[in-house]
């Protein structure tokens, strides 16, 4: 009814709108309405039915003892009204409460079941993998022998070429040699002389004074002895040798460094694409072992498990549920006895002051009760009369013949 109204934007029932409306303005506006009615004297304040029907018929209703029991009935109906809403909303705290339990229970058991699930796959996976990792370890110690061959055979390979060029130089100084055994003891202090300015020149070029220096004081020692002009003549070709092997070594400096970081790059990927190729038959093999272990996510020995321990949870809040409904309704139950109980002695309390009224209407003289009778006609007329010029005046567009619910016989709610 209210939404009808309010579709055609004419609201008769201030007090329905007012229950209805969540609109600040709007709720303004209704009350600013129903004051202005009231002070008027257009609408009376509402009433439920049980109040209505009770008081319905009370001679006097303005009389002291009349707003006495009806004082005393409204105090125990706010303190009905205020259980009833502070159960409402101790029933709702109590029912989210309840979700909320739920709903953390059922998380802490997803995470403990997840944690048990990968706590069972890793010890499964661990024991599938234990043989992969052994293959791992000889695919890597084999692929290491072959690179420190490799490495080896690079400066091999540069040593070869030295090796060569060092031939070469043994075979022209054993001849030379020979030739020196051949020719020193006819040369004498001459061949002695020739090995001391060899030996000289073979060595550094800083340290030539001090090695001419000894070579001499060599060559005077062994100018008269044959045997050590031999040996400083070997001495001689040994520093040859060492310069050229020094000067074959420096040359191949470069070569070596380039063929080193070459073979160190090809290494390093070699080494990567391995550690590749084993990480993925390491994931093909966990796939394949979950798969295996594993129904719909979960090894199947858990699942089932799994499975009876959510349905135990909630099951179990399906029951604690019921039986917080059953208590919230028995709650409920006691609060309607209430307001039955209210509206019995709502009912007795009004009949025993009609009761009491008409008694007490009884007991006076003839005269008095038709003047009483009188004064409460006039009563009635002069507010009749009131009602009816205010609701010309508030209410000119009202249909004619049109009264309030109270005047036709209807309660107000």
């Amino acid at each position: 009814a209210w939404e009808y109204e309010k579709e055609r934007g004419q609201i008769f029932c201030v007090d329905r709108a007012l229950g209805f409306e969540k609109d600040p303005a709007a709720r303004r506006e209704l009350e600013q309405r129903r004051d202005l009615s009231r002070e008027r004297g257009e609408q009376k304040t509402s009433q439920v039915r049980p109040a209505w029907e009770a008081e319905k018929g009370a001679p006097y209703p303005s009389s002291q003892a009349a707003e006495t029991v009806r004082a005393d009935l409204r105090e125990k109906g706010r303190a009905l009204h205020q259980e009833g809403r502070d159960m409402a909303k101790r029933q709702a705290s109590e029912t989210a409460a309840l979700w909320r339990g739920y709903q953390d229970d059922k998380a802490r058991l997803w995470q403990q079941q997840q944690d048990e699930y990968r706590s069972e796959l890793k010890t499964a996976t661990k024991a599938q993998l234990a043989p992969l990792a052994g293959i791992e370890r000889q695919e890597r110690g084999d692929l290491a022998d072959r690179h420190r061959r490799e490495a080896g055979g690079v400066l091999d390979r540069f040593r070869d070429q030295e090796r060569r060029q060092m031939d070469g130089l043994f075979r022209s100084q054993r001849q030379e040699f020979r030739s020196f055994l051949q020719t020193s003891h006819r040369e004498g202090y001459v061949g002695a002389l020739a090995t001391a300015i060899q030996a000289a020149k073979a060595a550094e070029p800083g340290d030539q004074p001090r090695r001419f220096s000894e070579t001499v004081s060599r060559f005077l020692a062994g100018a008269l002895h044959a045997d050590k002009r031999a040996a400083m003549f070997l001495e001689g070709q040994k520093a040859e040798r060492d310069t050229l092997r020094r000067q074959i070594r420096e040359a191949q400096r470069p070569a070596i460094r380039a063929a080193r970081d070459t073979l160190k790059a090809r290494h390093q990927d070699e080494r990567a694409r391995l550690r590749d190729h084993a990480q993925h038959r390491r994931h093909e093999t966990e796939e394949e072992i979950r798969k295996r272990l594993s129904l719909h996510g979960s090894p199947a020995h858990l699942k089932d498990r799994h499975a009876r321990d959510r349905t135990a949870l909630r099951e179990r809040y399906v029951a604690d549920k019921a039986a917080l409904t059953a208590r919230h309704d028995t709650e409920r139950q006691a609060l309607q006895k209430g307001w039955q109980d209210h509206n019995a002695a709502r009912r007795a309390a009004w009949s025993a002051y009609k009761a009491d009224r008409a008694v007490a209407v009884s007991r006076a003289p003839a005269t008095d009760r038709g003047a009483a009778l009188q004064r409460g006609f006039e009563g009635v007329t002069r507010r009749a009369d009131t009602r009816e010029a205010s609701g010309r005046t508030a209410n000119p567009g009202r249909a004619p013949g049109r009264g309030t619910g109270r005047d036709r016989g209807f309660s107000p709610r």
